[in-house]
């Protein structure tokens, strides 16, 4: 069994998943801090959690937000239900390439963690997809590559995303999609992660 076989089937039950992450990035409570920062929720908005995964994001936004994340993982949107259950917050299986949702339909719109698991083609087709159901803001925050460090290029590679990208190259792929509006990047155990602050083309 190759690598990439092996990380996907053992990430694929949610706590392994969860625990694996919270390793990696050192504690997330650095990460939720950012994030809640940035997406600056009103009362009343509604949010899009792009590949919200087990719903590890969800617990951020209180009952005045209307929250939906959207995933192909049955595994992972099964345990985001459970733990979710009986709140303002609804998990829906969906292709994020190509989302059942109205033009314009969410204030906000979330890509946690997410760009790094597809390659460029199916990236684009999504990313077109997010700036047709955003109203207002678009954040985004991806892992950066450690060019210097062997510890964290090894661990890495046990990320189920492929296609971790620079700065550079993070930034060309939403330029072509959104207006960018702000761009900050901090390290977290050992990881990098980028975090992006962008609105929707008309």
């Amino acid at each position: 069994m190759n690598l990439k076989k092996f990380k996907n089937e053992i990430l694929d039950a949610p706590f392994l998943f969860n625990l694996v992450r919270s390793i990696l990035i050192g504690g997330k409570t650095k990460m939720y801090t950012q994030i809640k920062n940035a997406v600056n929720a009103n009362p009343n908005s509604r949010v899009l959690d792009v590949g919200c995964g087990t719903g590890e994001f969800a617990f951020l936004f209180n009952e005045s937000v209307d929250y939906t994340g959207i995933d192909l993982n049955k595994h992972f949107l099964a345990h985001a239900s459970l733990t979710y259950k009986n709140q303002n917050k609804r998990f829906i299986q969906m292709n994020a390439a190509k989302m059942d949702f109205k033009q314009k339909e969410f204030d906000i719109v979330l890509l946690l963690s997410f760009m790094h698991h597809f390659p460029g083609e199916t990236l684009n087709k999504i990313l077109k997809e997010v700036n047709r159901v955003a109203k207002s803001r678009i954040i985004v925050l991806d892992p950066i590559p450690r060019k210097y460090n062997p510890l964290s290029k090894l661990f890495y590679a046990l990320d189920r995303g492929d296609f971790i990208r620079n700065k550079k190259e993070q930034l060309t792929v939403l330029d072509k999609h959104f207006k960018i509006e702000g761009y900050k990047e901090f390290k977290t155990g050992l990881y990098t992660l980028s975090i992006i602050q962008c609105s929707p083309n008309p």
